[in-house]
């Protein structure tokens, strides 16, 4: 587990690490007491069996996230009758934000929607826009229907200069002399230029990964985006780490200015409930799991899918080289 979790950038506390080595030696503490006093509120074994069963073993599931996929199809609806909608998701890491994009993503190609990513780089060195040059790459990438020599105007070259490779002979744009905010609001105006003419052809969804970590231009650029596409079906959908956006200015600062839009929905994950991480245990593991040991990983992971599927995949790896 903890070098799964290293790769992504996160350190397993002492706790969770001694967790999975109780479980993968079947620890008898994990046993329940055998005269555990049930919980009023606590669903009967029955039911919990009952809602495990339900999803058994189906890793494809987005576990624990009913009304999140259902808000999220509103906005699909939304864009499918022309207006433009914008999701900021935020939460912990490992809480499931990509896992639920995914399956935005998925149900917007489904309904026949056009979907691009666009992700910041953590670990800096980036140049500014970073997650726009990916959306814009992706629109312009010959596939669409966006025509760089029917834009008009200051912006194009400032565009030009963000997607260098889509210059040509035919592109005769102007320099602007210097950067400037007159120059920023143009690349800005050329931009939501594109996603006009792209959702023209099909409804538009955009991905914004990682928007704790952007530049404060990119930031920028979503405020004005959210504000300035009008009834053009595009849905903006931003993914960031909620942990200390306190300290992060920019990040604050876009956050409050897209909720003054009224097209801006605000969504915060938290941890899984315990039959959610239970069925997801159950999925990833390839078994039922006993319920103390579930109810352990959940406690011990407050529902974090990301620590708790790590765990769960540590052991169906001991468990097939223990029947090989």
């Amino acid at each position: 587990m903890a070098r799964g979790l290293e790769e992504l950038g996160i350190e397993p506390g002492r706790a969770l690490q001694e967790l999975e080595a109780a479980i993968l030696r079947q620890d008898a503490a994990l046993d329940p007491p055998i005269e555990a006093a049930a919980s009023p509120q606590a669903l009967s074994t029955n039911e919990t069996s009952a809602l495990r069963n339900r999803d058994a073993f189906s890793r494809d599931a987005v576990y624990g996230r009913a009304p999140q996929v259902r808000q999220l199809r509103g906005g699909l609806d939304a864009i499918f009758t022309d207006r433009r909608v914008v999701f900021m998701i935020g939460g912990e890491a490992g809480i499931g934000k990509s896992r639920l994009a995914d399956e935005l993503a998925r149900d917007a190609r489904d309904r026949g929607a056009r979907v691009v990513w666009g992700r910041c780089w953590e670990a800096g060195g980036a140049p500014a826009y970073w997650p726009w040059v990916q959306v814009l790459r992706s629109l312009l990438d010959g596939r669409g229907n966006v025509d760089l020599r029917a834009f008009g105007g200051a912006g194009g070259s400032s565009l030009l200069a963000l997607i260098p490779e889509q210059r040509d002979a035919s592109l005769t744009f102007t320099t602007p002399a210097a950067e400037s905010e007159v120059a920023r609001f143009r690349l800005f105006d050329a931009v939501a230029w594109v996603l006009r003419q792209a959702a023209a052809a099909q409804p538009l969804v955009i991905v914004l990964d990682d928007l704790h970590a952007a530049d404060t231009p990119s930031l920028l650029l979503l405020q004005f985006l959210a504000g300035q596409l009008g009834d053009a079906p595009v849905m903006l959908a931003g993914l960031y780490r909620d942990d200390d956006v306190s300290e992060n200015g920019a990040l604050s600062a876009c956050l409050a200015s897209l909720a003054r839009e009224q097209a801006t929905q605000r969504m915060r994950l938290t941890g899984l409930g315990e039959v959610d991480t239970a069925v997801m245990i159950d999925a990833i593991s390839g078994q039922h799991v006993a319920e103390s040991v579930a109810r352990a990983i959940h406690d011990e992971t407050e529902g974090n899918p990301l620590f708790a599927g790590e765990i769960a995949a540590c052991w169906r790896l001991r468990a097939h080289s223990i029947d090989r």
